[in-house]
Order: C-alpha cells, then structure tokens, then sequence
C-alpha cells in the first residue's frame, strides 16, 4: 500500500509516498546505519528517490545523515527520537489523501486508511494528532482538490472538528452571503470539503431546521457546554442542496418528462432541486448565472422539456439550435 500525500508549497504541488518516508524513519531507528541500496530494496524504489526521502525528513527537521561511498549510508544520531513535524496544510493534505475522495483515488479500504493513519499519528506531536483526530470522521471529502485551490483551511476548522467530535454545541457569528451578519447556536453534524470549498452542516437553532454554513463566513466560532445527539444526515446531498438554491441571476422552472432517477443522473444536484408532478413529469428548478450553460445541461437531458420560466431561456434554447445546426451542416474539408 502506498500513500501518496501533496504538499503545498509557494504555490507548487510536492508529492511523495508518505508512508514510505515513514519507513526510511522507522527503518533508521530501528536498525542504525543502512546502506542506500538496502533502503531501496526495503521500500521497492530506487536509490534516488531514498535520497529524496532523506531530504523530506530533513526538511521536516529530522536530521539524517547521509555520507557517500562504499562505507557510506543514512542514519540518525545516536539515541535520536523525534516527533515528525508537520504543518497545519501538511497535516489536512495527508488526512485528506487517508480519508473520503482521497482515499478512494488511492484505492486504499477502510481498514488500511484507518491502519496507516494511526501509524501516522504515532510520530507526530501533540497538537497534529489532535488536529489529524478531530478532523477523523468529522470531515467528508467529497470531490477532488481543486488544482487552482490555496492550501489554507479556514481558520474555524480546527474549532467545528474539535466540536463535531466532542458533540458540543457551536456559538458562531456568521456573515451570509448578503453581508448580513447574524449570531447562532448550531448543533455540527459534519463538515463536507467540496471543490475547494468547506461546509458546516448541522441542526440552526436560530432557523429551527438544518443549515449549510461555508466555514470561510464563519467569522467567530466558539464551543459550549452544551451537547447534542447528532442526528442522520446526508451532508453531502444537504450541501449540494443548498448550493442549488444560491439565487444567482435568472430563476428557472423546467418541467421534464422522464423518470425522477434518470434526471437525477444526468442533472448536477447543485445546479436545480427535483420534485415529482402528479401527472409524472419532473420539476426542476434552481438558478443559473448564464443561460446558454443551463440550455446546454437541459438539453443533455435528452428529454422533452417545457420551460416555464424565464422566457429569456427559450432564446438560450433556440441560440444552441442554431449552432448545433449549423455544425451539422457544415461540411467536412477536402482530404
């Protein structure tokens, strides 16, 4: 099994088998000097990339010696025992690549994640153990990282994981996307990291109901002595649902005339929310900021469609015909 972590760093991606560096740690405490030939057939990688690991544990602090030549090798001094060091980012890139989207890009089971994170833990200090913990089973990946993504966290994640885990009521202070700002007691059920984004989902006492809370609006977020029983949540589906019903410029109301499910496939669940008609056709309404976009995804539906509202969208649909026609009359170039 091998872990593949990324590192963010002045903008560029690093990556590296972080179990395997691990090993070289492990292999040096445990055996003294060894050969960087012997290292390379213990780990299955070549001598060149055991020198990479090398200077990974050195930038991490951990200060392996190595000496060139036939008498050569890698070892740490004598007697040394070191925490690996991690930073915040580095610690939410190695638990993102152990849990959700990451561990399922990997192909690792539940039971190897689960077995190399605690092994993982086992050598850092105190306050990323806690961190890497909290974020352990309070956090779900649901989508890939995002390539142009930064690799700061909010700054209240550490607080709503610590919470999520201890089952403790949250105080916050949150800033909508209107600008208005509004003070709340909020039982966290999850936290769902989605396209770069991260999301609190959990019972609003303010609302009296479930609510989706991005944690970069979160501006203060505070742990009481409250606590709670978490209720069944799909925080996925709530979080995709919430995003659906952004209002972004134009409202629309679509009706559909094909089964629930098979919309459901072809229609991204954060761009309309579906309801059941009693005549059997489909409902789909949510917003969109640009309506040849939407007429794109609609027509994907591969179903016959009747748009209710905005009539602007009628001239989005009959623009795509257009193009499409065109494109299919446009003849193909000698030779």
């Amino acid at each position: 099994m091998i872990l593949i972590a990324r590192v963010w760093r002045g903008g560029q991606n690093m990556y590296y088998s972080t179990s395997r560096v691990l090993a070289v740690l492990d292999l040096l405490q445990n055996h003294g000097r060894m050969r960087g030939e012997d290292l390379a057939a213990r780990l299955e990688v070549d001598v060149r990339t055991v020198r990479r690991y090398a200077l990974i544990l050195r930038e991490r602090g951990i200060p392996v010696e190595m000496k060139r030549g036939r008498h050569g090798g890698y070892s740490l001094p004598a007697g040394y025992r070191q925490p690996l060091a991690l930073t915040k980012v580095e610690a939410l890139a190695l638990t993102y690549s152990l849990l959700g989207a990451g561990q399922q890009a990997l192909g690792l089971d539940e039971r190897d994640a689960a077995r190399t994170l605690r092994k993982v833990t086992r050598v850092l200090p105190a306050a990323t153990r806690d961190l890497i913990g909290a974020l352990d089973g309070a956090v779900t990946f649901a989508t890939p990282r995002p390539s142009n993504a930064t690799g700061e966290a909010p700054e209240s994640l550490d607080t709503v994981a610590q919470a999520i885990q201890a089952r403790h009521r949250l105080h916050i202070r949150y800033r909508a996307q209107t600008g208005d700002c509004t003070e709340r007691d909020v039982d966290p059920y999850q936290v769902v990291y989605r396209a770069g984004r991260w999301y609190l989902v959990g019972y609003c006492h303010l609302r009296a109901d479930l609510r989706v809370f991005r944690l970069d609006h979160i501006q203060r977020a505070r742990a009481q002595a409250e606590t709670f029983t978490p209720q069944p949540v799909d925080a996925v589906a709530a979080v995709e649902r919430s995003i659906a019903q952004v209002p972004w410029r134009w409202e629309f109301a679509v009706l559909a005339n094909a089964p629930l499910e098979a919309l459901r496939r072809r229609m991204p669940a954060t761009m309309a929310t579906l309801y059941t008609q009693p005549d059997g056709m489909a409902l789909l309404r949510g917003y969109a900021d640009d309506l040849d976009i939407l007429a794109c995804t609609l027509a994907g539906l591969r179903c016959p469609l009747v748009i209710l509202r905005p009539d602007e969208l009628r001239g989005a649909f009959r623009a795509l015909a257009d193009r499409l026609r065109a494109s299919a009359d446009q003849p193909a170039p000698d030779g």
